[in-house]
């Protein structure tokens, strides 16, 4: 599960409460061994991401002068690769058949962003170097609840009418398909975390509209005990994505290592033909003690450590690089925060004295081990 913290509630975000994504603790006593198969074939290192998520319905001016002032600095100082471009689509509730654009909301800072400003975004991402993904985000229920996983996870999802609903999302999304051809997009993840969707044919139409349409590799974002599960639930796409937040039994003061080696582990008993298919869609993490044990809990008290933070984004890349997986998104940065004068919150990582930016910073030379020549 994850949350959409705005700019507005980070001064209330000590008080909120998330249920974080259900994981086994792994234990750092030892290496995963790495599984018996023949050499992997040619592979590029894996590609460095952050995710960039705009939260409002913003005019096309904001939209340029945000991006102007992000993604340079993504690229040149936190030497990122690839954005993946975020936005929210709305439903009423679990149930509904409609999925459309948010209905604006100024005073809660809700919105969605247009295609025509998606592809402006797009374009300025390019412009400074940046390669490109695109990804909707749906949520559930009033703004006034986006805070609270229980409540706007898109998770929860299960509509009365599997026909209209797979009709509306490809409604909503026709015209972010030609935003993201126009663009040259390399990757549209269609949908994240749609745990409470059971298996149906009507995903095949949805993923060949897509591909056609953004002339891009078309990928889904899996919760993570569903991919680790590979459910059957699951849509048939070939590029594999997964939101994942390893829970780690460990102490604010565990080594690198053993970090690293918790993440591994995670993973581990997957084939690794598909983890090369496979990227890390959403790492996320706050920078406080006690945060191994429950990642993607933002709500979370403890006291501060950038080295919690460090060392799990660094432990991402090296797992990252140890299983030759496609590319890894860092989980996010608002399109609105400034990288001179960044906003304070724990799972926050703009500004070079936190940790995950040092973590960033470090992770391509990590990632170049990830290449198969």
């Amino acid at each position: 599960m994850r949350t959409r913290l705005t700019v507005a509630a980070v001064g209330i975000a000590a008080a909120m409460t998330l249920t974080g994504s259900v994981l086994p603790f792994a234990s750092a006593s030892a290496a995963p061994a790495r599984h018996a198969t023949t050499k992997p074939a040619k592979h590029a290192a894996p590609l460095l991401g952050v995710d960039v998520y705009g939260q409002y319905d913003y005019t096309t001016a904001q939209v340029t002068k945000y991006g102007k002032r992000l993604f340079p600095y993504l690229h040149k100082t936190l030497k990122v690769q690839v954005v993946g471009l975020m936005w929210d689509m709305c439903t009423a509730n679990k149930t509904s058949n409609v999925v459309s654009a948010c209905k604006p909301d100024a005073k809660l800072h809700a919105g969605t962003m247009s295609a025509a400003d998606i592809e402006v975004l797009g374009k300025l991402a390019r412009a400074a170097g940046l390669q490109v993904a695109m990804r909707p985000i749906i949520r559930v229920g009033s703004p006034s609840g986006w805070n609270s996983a229980q409540k706007s996870w898109e998770g929860y999802i299960n509509p009365k009418d599997y026909s209209k609903w797979f009709s509306n999302l490809l409604k909503a999304y026709e015209p972010y398909f030609k935003s993201a051809k126009t663009v040259g997009t390399e990757q549209f993840v269609i949908a994240s975390e749609l745990f409470s969707l059971k298996h149906t044919t009507l995903w095949s139409g949805l993923l060949s509209k897509a591909h056609t349409d953004c002339h891009c590799t078309v990928s889904y974002a899996a919760q993570d005990t569903e991919f680790e599960q590979n459910s059957k639930n699951l849509p048939p796409v070939k590029a594999f994505g997964v939101d994942l937040y390893p829970a780690l039994n460990l102490k604010y003061q565990a080594t690198q290592r053993e970090v690293t080696v918790g993440w591994e582990k995670a993973l581990s008993k997957l084939p690794e033909s598909k983890l090369e298919k496979t990227s890390l869609d959403e790492i996320s993490i706050r920078a406080t003690e006690g945060a191994y044990l429950h990642p993607s809990n933002w709500g979370a008290r403890g006291h501060t450590d950038a080295y919690v933070q460090e060392r799990y984004f660094t432990a991402a890349c090296e797992t990252a690089a140890h299983y030759h997986m496609t590319a890894l998104f860092f989980y996010f940065v608002p399109l609105s925060d400034n990288p001179a004068h960044p906003v304070k919150f724990p799972a926050y990582f703009l500004g070079k004295t936190t940790g995950g930016a040092k973590a960033l910073m470090g992770c391509p030379k990590i990632l170049a081990t990830g290449a198969i020549k």
